[in-house]
């Protein structure tokens, strides 16, 4: 749902709870969104959710959705703001993720942060596209401690 004007959280909550068998959703910048709409997902089969540019977006929100998920495989975040402490929290709370992507800004991560990926034993695919706190130990960890990795982008 690109840039629509007229859908409102509720809106999108409504929706959600309506289709039971949704399997993915791609928000994108939509700026009105906060996460409450996300509660509508929690019933869902949801495999694939993509948050593009999505900036007002609570991360406690967010988790709150992301643990209830049982059948969530891959996640994709898009110039999120979101911080360090914050991507310790998205491991923890979907650990079992077979994707990630984190692409474009993420201004408030230091490289450090990056390290928490690598408790992502499931992780197959992996895209830190245009992620300038990606380096070559981040890199090290992540490759030595997800041993399903079969795919990554870091260019």
């Amino acid at each position: 749902m690109k840039s629509c004007s007229v859908p409102s959280e509720k809106y999108y909550q409504y929706l959600f709870r309506a289709c039971p068998l949704l399997e993915t959703v791609l928000l994108e910048s939509d700026m009105s969104i906060n996460g409450k709409c996300l509660y509508g997902l929690k019933n869902t089969r949801l495999k694939c959710l993509v948050l593009s540019r999505c900036n007002n977006l609570c991360l406690k929100k967010l988790m709150n959705v992301l643990c209830k998920l049982e059948h969530l495989e891959h996640l994709s975040l898009r110039d999120a703001t979101f911080t360090d402490q914050d991507i310790s929290t998205l491991v923890q709370t979907v650990p079992r993720l077979q994707s990630l992507s984190m692409v474009d800004r993420f201004p408030f991560l230091n490289w450090d942060s990056l390290k928490a990926i690598g408790n992502l034993k499931d992780l197959i695919q992996l895209n830190l596209q245009n992620n300038y706190s990606v380096n070559d130990e981040i890199m090290k960890i992540i490759a030595q401690n997800c041993k399903k990795l079969q795919e990554v982008n870091i260019t």
